[in-house]
Protein backbone atom coordinates (compact mmCIF):
# COMPACT_ATOMS: atom_id res chain seq x y z
CA UNK A 1 0.00 0.00 0.00
CA UNK A 2 1.28 3.31 -0.99
CA UNK A 3 1.57 5.75 1.72
CA UNK A 4 -0.95 8.00 0.67
CA UNK A 5 -3.29 4.86 0.80
CA UNK A 6 -2.04 4.26 4.62
CA UNK A 7 -2.63 7.73 5.32
CA UNK A 8 -5.74 8.24 4.01
CA UNK A 9 -6.86 4.71 6.02
CA UNK A 10 -5.56 6.14 8.89
CA UNK A 11 -7.23 9.36 8.77
CA UNK A 12 -10.59 8.35 7.73
CA UNK A 13 -11.05 7.08 11.15
CA UNK A 14 -11.33 10.62 12.17
CA UNK A 15 -15.26 11.52 11.13
CA UNK A 16 -15.54 14.71 8.62
CA UNK A 17 -17.39 17.04 11.07
CA UNK A 18 -14.48 17.03 13.72
CA UNK A 19 -12.23 16.99 10.50
CA UNK A 20 -14.16 20.62 9.68
CA UNK A 21 -14.07 21.68 13.04
CA UNK A 22 -10.50 21.65 13.04
CA UNK A 23 -9.86 22.76 9.78
CA UNK A 24 -12.12 26.01 10.92
CA UNK A 25 -9.74 26.72 13.90
CA UNK A 26 -6.79 26.59 12.10
CA UNK A 27 -6.44 29.95 10.54
CA UNK A 28 -5.78 33.26 12.73
CA UNK A 29 -8.84 35.04 10.64
CA UNK A 30 -10.90 32.38 11.35
CA UNK A 31 -10.18 32.44 15.25
CA UNK A 32 -10.43 35.80 15.24
CA UNK A 33 -13.91 35.92 13.38
CA UNK A 34 -15.35 33.17 16.64
CA UNK A 35 -13.90 35.81 18.89
CA UNK A 36 -15.28 38.46 17.80
CA UNK A 37 -19.15 36.85 17.26
CA UNK A 38 -18.45 35.70 20.73
CA UNK A 39 -17.52 39.52 21.98
CA UNK A 40 -20.51 41.39 19.96
CA UNK A 41 -23.26 38.44 19.26
CA UNK A 42 -23.99 39.11 15.99
CA UNK A 43 -22.22 40.57 13.25
CA UNK A 44 -23.49 40.76 9.51
CA UNK A 45 -21.08 40.39 6.73
CA UNK A 46 -19.99 44.08 6.31
CA UNK A 47 -19.77 44.50 9.70
CA UNK A 48 -17.24 41.62 10.04
CA UNK A 49 -15.67 43.09 7.07
CA UNK A 50 -15.12 46.31 8.80
CA UNK A 51 -14.34 45.33 11.75
CA UNK A 52 -11.42 42.85 10.78
CA UNK A 53 -10.32 44.95 7.97
CA UNK A 54 -10.66 42.28 5.58
CA UNK A 55 -10.64 44.08 1.77
CA UNK A 56 -12.19 41.02 -0.07
CA UNK A 57 -16.04 39.67 -0.03
CA UNK A 58 -14.78 36.45 -1.15
CA UNK A 59 -11.97 35.82 1.39
CA UNK A 60 -14.15 36.65 4.03
CA UNK A 61 -17.03 34.48 2.33
CA UNK A 62 -14.28 31.60 2.26
CA UNK A 63 -13.59 31.97 5.89
CA UNK A 64 -17.14 31.96 6.92
CA UNK A 65 -18.01 29.52 4.50
CA UNK A 66 -15.29 27.28 6.17
CA UNK A 67 -16.77 28.13 9.80
CA UNK A 68 -20.19 27.19 8.94
CA UNK A 69 -19.49 23.83 7.63
CA UNK A 70 -17.22 23.29 11.20
CA UNK A 71 -20.79 24.56 12.64
CA UNK A 72 -18.37 27.18 14.54
CA UNK A 73 -20.95 30.05 13.22
CA UNK A 74 -24.38 30.10 12.02
CA UNK A 75 -26.02 32.59 9.53
CA UNK A 76 -29.16 34.03 10.75
CA UNK A 77 -31.66 35.96 8.35
CA UNK A 78 -33.96 38.95 10.16
CA UNK A 79 -37.13 38.97 8.23
CA UNK A 80 -38.11 42.47 7.97
CA UNK A 81 -40.72 44.22 5.58
CA UNK A 82 -39.07 45.57 2.86
CA UNK A 83 -35.58 44.10 3.35
CA UNK A 84 -33.60 40.72 4.62
CA UNK A 85 -30.57 41.00 6.98
CA UNK A 86 -28.24 38.48 7.03
CA UNK A 87 -25.99 38.28 10.43
CA UNK A 88 -23.41 35.51 11.67
CA UNK A 89 -23.57 34.66 15.27
CA UNK A 90 -21.18 31.65 17.38
CA UNK A 91 -23.81 28.90 18.12
CA UNK A 92 -23.29 27.01 21.73
CA UNK A 93 -21.09 24.28 20.06
CA UNK A 94 -18.82 27.02 19.42
CA UNK A 95 -18.71 27.67 23.15
CA UNK A 96 -18.69 24.05 23.85
CA UNK A 97 -16.08 23.34 21.53
CA UNK A 98 -13.47 26.31 22.81
CA UNK A 99 -14.17 25.26 26.20
CA UNK A 100 -13.87 21.49 25.81
CA UNK A 101 -10.26 22.59 24.51
CA UNK A 102 -9.10 24.54 27.29
CA UNK A 103 -10.35 22.49 29.77
CA UNK A 104 -8.24 19.84 27.97
CA UNK A 105 -4.96 21.50 27.14
CA UNK A 106 -4.33 24.51 29.66
CA UNK A 107 -6.10 23.40 32.96
CA UNK A 108 -3.91 19.67 33.11
CA UNK A 109 -0.84 22.03 32.15
CA UNK A 110 -0.98 24.14 35.25
CA UNK A 111 0.22 27.20 32.49
CA UNK A 112 -1.21 30.66 33.13
CA UNK A 113 -3.03 31.75 30.68
CA UNK A 114 -2.89 35.63 28.80
CA UNK A 115 -5.67 37.23 27.61
CA UNK A 116 -5.92 40.68 25.84
CA UNK A 117 -6.32 44.02 28.15
CA UNK A 118 -9.33 46.01 28.14
CA UNK A 119 -6.81 49.01 26.74
CA UNK A 120 -7.05 49.64 22.86
CA UNK A 121 -5.52 51.74 20.03
CA UNK A 122 -7.37 53.46 17.38
CA UNK A 123 -7.99 50.50 15.47
CA UNK A 124 -9.62 48.47 18.32
CA UNK A 125 -6.67 45.67 18.56
CA UNK A 126 -5.61 45.17 22.30
CA UNK A 127 -2.57 47.18 23.39
CA UNK A 128 -1.83 45.32 26.85
CA UNK A 129 -2.59 41.94 28.06
CA UNK A 130 -3.34 40.01 31.43
CA UNK A 131 -2.09 37.08 33.01
CA UNK A 132 -4.55 35.07 35.15
CA UNK A 133 -3.09 32.16 37.46
CA UNK A 134 -3.71 28.19 35.92
CA UNK A 135 -7.76 27.63 35.91
CA UNK A 136 -8.59 25.05 38.94
CA UNK A 137 -11.33 23.27 37.58
CA UNK A 138 -13.24 22.89 40.76
CA UNK A 139 -13.79 26.98 40.92
CA UNK A 140 -13.83 27.75 37.19
CA UNK A 141 -15.53 25.79 34.75
CA UNK A 142 -14.98 27.62 31.73
CA UNK A 143 -11.78 29.26 30.79
CA UNK A 144 -10.98 32.81 31.79
CA UNK A 145 -10.65 33.66 28.04
CA UNK A 146 -13.73 32.40 26.73
CA UNK A 147 -15.23 33.54 30.09
CA UNK A 148 -14.16 37.21 29.13
CA UNK A 149 -15.69 36.69 25.73
CA UNK A 150 -19.13 35.63 26.95
CA UNK A 151 -19.84 38.46 29.78
CA UNK A 152 -22.06 40.73 28.61
CA UNK A 153 -23.18 38.25 25.75
CA UNK A 154 -25.73 36.75 27.05
CA UNK A 155 -24.83 33.53 27.21
CA UNK A 156 -24.48 31.49 30.77
CA UNK A 157 -20.84 29.99 31.23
Amino acid sequence: MSSTGTIGLYAREIPDEIKSVIKGLDDNTRIAIIVLLLKKSRLSFTQLKDELHIRSNSSLSHHLTILQDGGLIENRVQLGKDKHTSYYTAPNLAIEILRSLFDAILVPSGRPITVAGSSTQTSGAPTSSQTYPPIVRDTSPIPVLIYKQLEGSGVRP
